[in-house]
């Protein structure tokens, strides 16, 4: 279950992560208080069930009252992302020294760190260019991080407030066992003029599976919402990012902190994710049965890429119904120019899924470390079983 940005920013709160001050509001006199509480510029974000809003249109600055609610009526109501916007997030304008990136994520039952001297929209094309500024570290699951381990990977990419990023690292790690979340990210992650650290946004994934221990956060679910214009008309797909030229991998996965995992790891092992999509958009939205044919249709036409790599670890999606919209798709595709593909799918109702496999005669793999070395295998040109 995603959270939207300003619940997810709560629970930030909760664990004593320094987010800006703002308000959730609907309407120009909910902006009117709203605006009473600023300390001046502010910042106007659509709260929707979408990544890439900044891309999209969906978050807009105001220095001074009269643009704040110019950008409120041309925001509200409006389409971003193919979503509409019903609520507005407006908060305090900060003044940004850098933009880093932090998360957590859990694949394979493991819990990873995953840290960045640079952040913001392009964090999956930053991994994979200059992949010496991200560092991913395995997590003790009842510990949590370390100061060495902090200490020595904020030395290796270049962060100098170590202790500042050791107690983000560690309030981060109670929100995720806290809430029961799968992945909790800051992306940007702001450092200001002192040094000090704010959670300009928060994107939190809550274990479905265990939400009878999260009542308080059911109600606020995200939910896709469409204009009424565009009831019943076919949605866009969700864009594919070009991470390099002449990289062997196409990548379909949930989550930016697991894109950037999955582009380092494929890297490690001598290869290159050259495209990659996050689908969450596009399953949370319904869309993923009709997009999917375009998104094979896009990989199979790349003429670098030698292996599709489709990997879905979630509590929040039921697999088996991400399974027959990918296999049928997948299954589809004319064989002259069709690339292999690697299932990596897991998560809740993964047991179900077996026979939708056994239906299209395609394996899954038993875990991601599994489907990487597959993954590396094809990219290198040998023959998948």
């Amino acid at each position: 279950m995603l959270l939207p940005e300003h619940l997810g920013k709560e629970l930030l709160r909760e664990c004593d992560i320094t987010v800006p001050f703002g308000t959730t509001i609907r309407s120009r006199d909910e902006l009117e208080r709203a605006l009473g509480s600023l300390k001046g510029a502010s910042v106007l974000k659509a709260q929707i069930a979408s990544g890439g809003r900044g891309k999209g249109g969906g978050i807009r600055f105001a220095y001074d009252r009269a643009t704040a609610y110019s950008e409120f009526d041309s925001l509200l109501g409006a389409e971003v992302n193919g979503l509409r916007v019903d609520a507005v997030l407006v908060e305090d304008f900060f003044q940004v020294t850098a933009e880093r990136y932090i998360g957590f994520i859990i694949e394979s039952s493991e819990i990873w760190l995953i840290l960045g001297s640079k952040g913001g929209v392009d964090i999956e094309d930053i991994s994979q260019s200059e992949p010496e500024t991200v560092i991913r570290l395995l997590i003790n699951p009842i510990v949590g991080p370390s100061w060495d381990e902090m200490s020595k990977a904020c030395e290796k990419i270049g962060l100098n407030n170590r202790q500042a990023y050791f107690e983000l690292a560690r309030n981060l790690f109670k929100v995720l066992k806290k809430n029961d979340a799968t992945m909790v990210e800051i992306n940007p992650l702001a450092e200001i003029g002192d040094g000090s650290l704010v959670a300009l946004d928060a994107r939190i994934l809550i274990d479905e599976s265990a939400i009878f221990r999260q009542p308080r956060l059911i109600q606020h679910q995200c939910h896709d919402t469409h204009s009424e214009a565009d009831q019943g008309l076919p949605r866009p797909l969700a864009k594919i990012k070009q991470l390099s030229n002449g990289g062997a991998v196409a990548y379909a996965g949930i989550g930016g902190g697991i894109g950037i995992t999955v582009a380092d790891w494929i890297a490690d092992r001598g290869q290159t994710v050259s495209l990659m999509i996050d689908l969450d958009d596009l399953i949370a939205s319904g869309r993923l049965e009709e997009a999917a044919p375009s998104l094979f249709q896009s990989f199979d036409e790349a003429p670098t890429v030698k292996v599709i790599f489709i990997s879905l670890m979630t509590c929040s999606y039921y697999i088996p119904d991400l399974a027959e919209a990918l296999l049928s798709a997948a299954t589809a595709r004319s064989q002259a120019n069709a690339k292999p593909v690697v299932f990596n799918l897991h998560g809740r109702g993964e047991a179900q899924s077996e026979s939708t496999f056994l239906k299209y005669r395609v394996r899954n793999s038993q875990n991601i470390a599994d489907a990487i070395e597959k993954v590396i295998a094809a990219a290198n040109g040998e023959v998948l079983p």
